[in-house]
């Protein structure tokens, strides 16, 4: 039930999302009562919809994907980000209910406020590396106003973290025992997170400044800034692994369907926010199973 009452949540956070990714202009402002405010309508025959044209998930299915007005043919970004943000939203919350111990944290602090904060923080940031992401597919560019709102929720996690030292196990590493075998595992929750800065922007300013710009671009630099706020160290290790190896496959298939040519660019924001989750959900087990190899 829980996991249905979130996900009912999601979807509806996800229609919103398409709203605030559809109407973006190029350096335009993300959220702003003139691009978000106003009635949806049909972005060919300009009717507006009414509620039921605009049920997430639904009414995409029902109207087969179709306007009901003039047949114009919807976007399949409307139900995938729904769809998408769904799940993360019952899965996030969910998969650290099962990974802390709740019974703990109520104990130790008399509620469940810092479990709570933690949950609804990580939220933030999955939605807005959702719509960084659908931003940069369609542009190639991350919005400094993503970077900045990621890095306010980074720094929120720290402190977080160093108020509540006993919940949160290896400095709220995801990555659990892992962390010991990476050097500086046992720093502090902010040397941590500003080692994790500095190996990201490290790594990513050398490849701009040896490629010139053509292997990566400023914006991507700026974003794992954030992201090393919001993982710390080693995780930040994992997520530039994983990023780089989910960036290959894509591109990969993107060629072999001849989608894309070997000198072409391929945006690598959503890469990024892909590799956060999977470093989240999987990285430990990745990591068991790579030590399990060796």
């Amino acid at each position: 039930m829980t996991f249905l009452l979130l996900f009912l949540f999601g979807i509806n956070i996800g229609s919103f999302l398409n709203v605030v990714t559809m109407r973006y202009e190029l350096l335009g402002s993300i959220l702003t009562t003139k691009r978000i405010g106003g009635r949806s309508h049909c972005p060919q025959c300009k009717t507006t919809l009414q509620w039921y044209e605009l049920l997430p998930l639904l009414s995409f299915i029902l109207q087969r994907r179709k306007c009901r007005h003039c047949d114009y043919r919807l976007s399949w970004q409307y139900p995938v980000v729904e769809l998408l943000t769904g799940l993360l939203t019952a899965a996030v919350p969910l998969f650290f209910y099962t990974r802390f111990n709740v019974a703990l944290i109520e104990a130790a602090s008399g509620s469940l406020a810092a479990f709570y904060a933690f949950c609804a923080l990580w939220l933030l940031a999955t939605y807005t590396f959702i719509v960084l992401s659908l931003i940069d597919l369609k542009y190639t560019i991350i919005p400094d106003a993503a970077n900045m709102l990621l890095g306010v929720i980074g720094i929120a996690l720290i402190g977080l973290k160093y108020a509540y030292p006993s919940l949160f196990t290896y400095n709220g590493s995801f990555l659990n025992n892992y962390v010991t075998l990476f050097p500086a595992g046992g720093g502090s929750v902010l040397i941590q997170a500003l080692l994790a800065v500095g190996v990201g922007a490290l790594l990513f300013g050398g490849i701009i400044a040896f490629t010139r710009g053509r292997g990566m671009g400023l914006g991507d630099l700026k974003l794992v800034i954030p992201i090393g706020l919001l993982v710390g160290w080693p995780d930040i290790i994992l997520v530039l692994a994983f990023s780089f190896i989910i960036g290959a496959v894509v591109s990969l298939l993107l060629m072999g369907l001849r989608q894309k040519s070997f000198k072409d660019g391929v945006p690598f924001g959503p890469f990024l926010a892909t590799a956060v989750f999977v470093m989240m959900f999987y990285g430990e087990a990745i990591l068991g199973w790579y030590s399990g190899l060796l």
